[in-house]
């Protein structure tokens, strides 16, 4: 160059090598000294959502298109992406943020996946008509179950060796139970059950255990919904005969005082105390 090496001058060079995404390196080199520059073009990045199994991670490009044919570098693990463009890894025993390397072609780039474990959860809503629990007739018990890995539904047809507890108690203490097996659960219908309901009832609680292969182990594991429990003839362990119900009718609320057989009870003298949702003393 015919100017003075005082002056900084700008200069533009082409390099029409550079037409591909990569890593580049590039050196200038000139009377004893070196400058070099690394130019990075291009870089890949992924989607992640959670399944019932795992992981589902799809690599994208610095344009945000989605690569079908990509892989996944885990550890000393190499994941291929399926038809679909998805590419699948396990939940981990050994949870945390891990590194894996995603390559598309001859581009490779770094990301990070927090690498969950396998939570698996079984739960259910237990309804049961509380006027239909009279001694020596029959009572409908409504469970409607859901499981969830890792916060996420799952379905209910995963189950194994699912087994309906129903344990009920009498005014006296006395305890009974059963167990009713070779269940199916159903993703969009209850699980309906009918029970002979016992003399003097006093509580029912009722829970469903499961069994269930975790992927990420192979092992089977037991599940267990937490325990639903219903007090009935409460009236039975105290020495009231009768009781006092609120009921909202057409001219207003009314108060009536039933006998244990429902039987209405006049001139009973009632103590009634009213407070104001937004005044308090």
């Amino acid at each position: 160059y015919d100017e003075s090496p005082m002056r900084r001058i700008q200069r533009k060079f082409n390099f029409p090598t550079l037409s591909r995404p990569g890593v580049w390196v590039i050196d200038f080199i000139g009377n004893g000294l070196s400058s070099r520059a690394v130019v990075a073009k291009g870089q890949l990045r992924m989607q992640e959502r959670l399944g019932t199994s795992g992981h589902y991670l799809r690599v994208l490009d610095h344009k945000g298109v989605h690569q079908k044919v990509a892989t996944v570098l885990f550890g000393q693990t190499k994941y291929e992406a399926d038809k679909d463009g998805d590419i699948f890894i396990p939940y981990s025993t050994k949870p945390g943020r891990k590194t894996l390397v995603l390559t598309v072609g001859e581009l490779a780039s770094l990301s990070e996946l927090n690498h969950l474990p396998e939570k698996i959860k079984l739960s259910s809503s237990v309804y049961v008509d509380r006027e239909t629990l009279i001694d020596n007739s029959e009572a409908k018990i409504v469970i409607r179950p859901s499981l969830f890995v890792n916060e996420r539904k799952a379905n209910l047809e995963l189950l194994k060796d699912v087994v309906l507890s129903i344990r009920s108690i009498n005014n006296f203490g006395q305890e009974s139970s059963v167990d009713v097996r070779d269940l199916t659960l159903s993703n969009d219908k209850d699980l309906i059950h009918t029970i002979n309901v016992p003399r003097d009832l006093s509580n029912l609680k009722v829970h469903l255990k499961a069994n269930i292969e975790q992927v990420s182990t192979g092992k089977k594991i037991a599940l267990q919904t937490e325990i639903e429990s219903f007090d009935v003839n409460q009236i039975d362990l105290t020495l009231s005969t009768s009781c006092s119900f609120l009921t909202n009718t057409p001219n207003g609320y009314e108060i009536h005082v039933l006998g244990k057989n429902g039987e209405a009870i006049a001139n009973v003298p009632l103590q009634i105390l009213l407070y104001h949702k937004k005044f308090s003393d």
